[in-house]
């Protein structure tokens, strides 16, 4: 966005750094689990379990699309999966004149 690319020190830490750490809630988060309770109450499985529903409702239409993207693309599932990481083709700025720009710089720097 403003015509230099992100330092290095932003590019490890986006890359590698925040998905790990994101990962590693995740899993602890999942591993320290316990069902919910009020007090000395504690809330029955079904509960518990709609609260799950409700929680994944909307992660669905990601997953969904995701499904699509992929099975839309051709070869094999790898070749797939590499191509639907990638940006595509007309991603960029909507301004021509920007888009140019984007376009230069991003062939220079690869």
């Amino acid at each position: 966005m403003t015509g230099k690319p992100a330092p290095v020190f932003f590019r490890i830490t986006w890359r590698y750094i925040t998905p790990t750490l994101l990962l590693t809630i995740f899993i602890f988060t999942l591993a320290q689990y316990q069902p919910p309770t009020y007090g000395s109450y504690i809330y029955p499985d079904y509960a518990a379990s709609f609260g799950w529903c409700l929680a994944v409702i909307p992660c669905i239409p990601l997953v969904v699309v995701m499904c699509m993207v992929i099975y839309k693309e051709e070869g094999t599932m790898l070749q797939r999966l590499k191509k639907t990481m990638r940006p595509d083709s007309s991603w960029g700025p909507a301004i021509s004149s920007y888009r140019e720009l984007y376009c230069h710089t991003h062939t220079a720097n690869s």
